[in-house]
């Protein structure tokens, strides 16, 4: 099985993530659900900040969980003007 670790507690972005996941990947195993920090914010409102925020995360849980899952995952939403 896949081990996936979402960069997440957003209740939406979690069920949108898994449910994803699940299609894509039938025997994907959820490993973990890990709050950390975007570093943008609470509402980036530029595509530069949206990919960023979504780096930091992953590269947090990475530095977390060092080698622990096949995939680490982040979610940043925006609004853009």
């Amino acid at each position: 099985k896949k081990q996936i670790l979402i960069a997440s507690t957003n209740p939406v972005k979690l069920t949108i993530d898994k449910d994803a996941f699940q299609l894509l990947i039938p025997e994907t195993r959820f490993n973990g659900i890990i709050g950390v920090s975007s570093g943008s914010g609470n509402q980036p409102m530029t595509a530069v900040e949206t990919k960023t925020g979504a780096y930091i995360r992953v590269k947090a849980v990475s530095e977390l969980y060092p080698g622990a899952d096949d995939i680490v995952f982040g979610q940043q939403n925006a609004i853009q003007k």
